[in-house]
């Protein structure tokens, strides 16, 4: 749909597994802040703060590549 019509979309979910499937960038939240942002493939294959690599890895999926089934 974004690609037909142009457009940007705002997806906000607590499901990082579908977050992975869906968006190109991300942005990780910590009580109302910005923790960490940048491409989803990158952020998830190296990320930099601790909290999104406790994020990453309680979803089980730290570390997968965007061709990978998380």
């Amino acid at each position: 749909l974004q690609k037909e019509l142009h457009l940007t979309m705002l997806f906000i979910s607590h499901d990082l597994r579908v977050l992975y499937q869906l968006c190109d960038d991300i942005l990780i939240l910590k009580e109302g802040r910005v923790v960490e942002g940048g491409q989803t493939k990158t952020l998830y294959r190296t990320p930099q703060e601790p909290y999104t690599i406790q994020l990453l890895e309680s979803a089980g999926i730290r570390g997968v590549n965007r061709n990978d089934k998380p």
